[in-house]
């Protein structure tokens, strides 16, 4: 199930700390899977970039299902990071860059789309 969310979110996280998915909240996979991990390592965080910085210097106290996520994000990121630069460069914040790929799905790289599949194969 985690899987599928990360999937269905997958584009958002594209942007830095995102490049994340198409999903109507970007950070809806990590939120669910890192729900416990944020309150209790990171409430102090405010959210976005703080948080993820706060995870990673968490990141040996995590949850699995945490880990998993954000090493997925990360899986994705490289991989869809040409098509990022090639169609939404001009783009500034994740929900802009998020509009744009989802507007040039059918035209992102076979790297990008990989990952993913992958990640839907991997539910």
């Amino acid at each position: 199930m985690l899987k599928r969310t990360l999937a269905t979110a997958v584009f958002g996280v594209l942007v830095g700390a995102g490049l994340y998915a198409m999903a109507d909240d970007p950070n809806l996979r990590d939120k669910k899977a890192c729900k416990a991990d944020v309150e209790k390592y990171c409430s102090d965080s405010e959210k976005g970039p703080e948080v993820h910085k706060c995870l990673k210097e968490h990141e040996s106290e995590l949850s699995d299902d945490c880990k998993d996520s954000l090493e997925d994000r990360k899986s994705i990121v490289e991989a869809c990071k040409n098509d990022k630069e090639s169609f939404c460069a001009d783009e500034k914040g994740p929900r802009e860059v998020n509009k744009c790929l989802r507007e040039h799905k059918s035209e992102l790289s076979d790297t990008c789309k990989d990952a993913v599949e992958t990640a839907k194969a991997d539910e």
